[in-house]
């Protein structure tokens, strides 16, 4: 198997990693297998999606999420917090009322200002306050959120998953008890239960989702 569009790091990376320790491996499926386990495993522990990708309300491609949001998420009148971030582009928004009824099309490129990239905050620009409603997904938002390879810490999250995967394949000949699975792009990988070495769970510390505002 490929590594999944998101993986945090590559075959290369990890192989080279593994050299180090003069380990020369053709396992190429077992790494693979592995940086994809780890990727799941650091989106798991960060209850965030971390690599940038499309999201979008239908239609969703390979690489691309499918995704609707809740009009009462709101953080105010003129405001609104995306669920992943950063935001990198925002390319089309229509609200609906409750009733999923009556779709209003926001122009984007006038109407909707990034308030904070980082946090993923947007603001609505005054002739657009009106036409807000509440209700459960009658949000409709084309968005690109995440990490890109260029983000500062971009290569941090590449070392985490390099090290994991590293001691994934290590030790895979002692833990093949208590397998369980992971969800990666809508399947299902199979990996060893175990917690994350300490050092990685405090890397992982600043890209977890905590309340932005």
């Amino acid at each position: 198997m490929a590594v999944g569009v998101h993986a945090l790091t590559t075959l290369a990376d990890v192989k080279q990693a593994l050299l180090r320790f003069g380990i020369e491996t053709a396992h190429d499926p077992e790494l693979e297998r592995l940086i994809d386990v780890a990727t799941a495993a650091f989106e798991a522990d960060t209850r965030r999606r971390l690599k940038s990708r499309v999201y979008k309300p239908s239609g969703a491609a390979a690489g691309e999420v499918n995704l609707k949001l809740n009009g009462d998420d709101r953080l105010s009148e003129a405001r609104f917090q995306l669920p992943e971030y950063p935001i990198t582009a925002v390319t089309a928004l229509t609200l609906r009322d409750a009733d999923l009824t009556n779709p209003t099309v926001v122009a984007v490129a006038t109407d909707v200002q990034m308030e904070s990239e980082e946090d993923g905050i947007l603001r609505f620009l005054p002739t657009v306050e009106h036409v807000w409603r509440k209700g459960v997904q009658n949000i409709e938002f084309t968005f690109t959120a995440g990490l890109l390879s260029t983000h500062p810490h971009f290569p941090l999250l590449g070392d985490l998953c390099v090290r994991m995967v590293k001691d994934l394949f290590l030790t895979r000949d002692r833990q093949r008890e208590g397998l369980s699975s992971l969800s990666v792009e809508g399947q299902s990988v199979s990996y060893v239960v175990r917690n994350l070495p300490q050092d990685v769970l405090d890397g992982l510390m600043r890209f977890r989702r905590e309340p932005r505002i």
